[in-house]
């Protein structure tokens, strides 16, 4: 393999990167700085923005349209068009805590977006697992989490894995595909201390 560095603008904590199919550009954030960073492969165009968001940003994907992303920052989710940069509020499941931070968003293969949350000071059990469907259904999947992180999908996409950070283990819940719930199906120690 070759690598090379596509930046050299520092992060104070990078995060999230991803690539859009659609303008060959990977976009990737500063979680601490609220700074969106992208570089476009084939102008060979870098750039580093300022968003209008509180910070931290913890996540990024992309969203139903080729220019627009969600994004993942303190005080909700947002839609960002990667043009103007306009952000919009898109949703809050967690509102009624003023300690809890969004760490990491996915969406799986069925096109439901997975949202991860944290306690913003690192100590108490308060971040949870979201699901919204894609008939946009919020579902509350899992809570009791220090800092969550992850989630990834098993490549049969039966399965989401779940990392709570502070725990040192990985939780593993089957995607039922004839309900909207899905099931906790057991934990397992992560493999480093």
């Amino acid at each position: 393999m070759i690598y090379e560095i596509i930046s050299n603008n520092k992060c104070l904590l990078g995060e999230s990167p991803i690539w859009h199919h659609d303008t060959n550009t990977f976009f990737w954030l500063d979680y601490l700085n609220s700074k969106i960073y992208s570089y476009n492969l084939i102008k060979n165009i870098k750039s580093e923005k300022y968003l209008d968001l509180v910070n931290p940003l913890g996540g990024i994907v992309l969203y139903d349209n080729w220019n627009c992303l969600l994004v993942a920052h303190k005080d909700g989710i947002s839609t960002i068009d990667i043009d103007s940069l306009e952000t919009s509020d898109f949703i809050h499941p967690e509102s009624s805590k003023n300690n809890v931070i969004y760490n990491d968003l996915k969406i799986d293969r069925h096109h439901n977006l997975w949202i991860s949350t944290s306690h913003i000071e690192e100590t108490e059990e308060k971040g949870s697992l979201w699901r919204l469907d894609n008939k946009g259904v919020l579902q509350l999947i899992d809570t009791g989490f220090i800092v969550s992180n992850g989630p990834a999908f098993s490549p049969c996409g039966n399965f989401v894995y779940f990392n709570d950070t502070f725990s040192y283990k990985t939780y593993r819940y089957r995607i039922s595909k004839d309900k909207i719930n899905s099931i906790k199906f057991g934990s397992y120690p992560l493999l480093y201390p």
